[in-house]
C-alpha cells in the first residue's frame, strides 16, 4: 500500500451518513466507530474538511470562557506635580 492509497473507500451512502452524523453533534470518533472497517477519526475529520463541513460547527464545551483571560490595557493614570509635593 502506498502513501497515497486511500484506506477508505468513500461511497456517496458513506458520505450521507457522516454529513448526517456530523449534523446531529456526533463527533469526529464516534462516526469512525459508527461506520467501522478502516475508518478512523481522521479520516473521518479529513474527509469533512474535505467537503467543507469542518469549521461549521462550534465546539462548546462545560466551560465559561475566562473573563480575565484576555490583556485589558489598565486606564492611563492621571498625573500631576502637586500630588507628588
Amino acid at each position: 500500500m502506498s502513501a497515497h492509497e486511500p484506506v477508505v473507500d468513500w461511497t456517496e451512502d458513506r458520505v450521507a451518513v457522516i454529513r448526517a452524523l456530523w449534523n446531529e453533534g456526533k463527533s469526529g470518533s464516534q462516526i469512525a466507530g459508527y461506520i467501522g472497517g478502516s475508518a478512523t477519526r481522521s479520516s473521518v475529520l479529513g474527509k469533512l474538511y474535505r467537503i467543507g463541513l469542518m469549521g461549521n460547527r462550534r465546539i462548546l464545551s462545560g466551560k465559561r470562557p475566562n473573563q480575565f483571560s484576555r490583556h485589558r490595557p489598565t486606564p492611563p493614570r492621571s498625573f500631576s506635580w502637586e500630588q507628588r509635593a
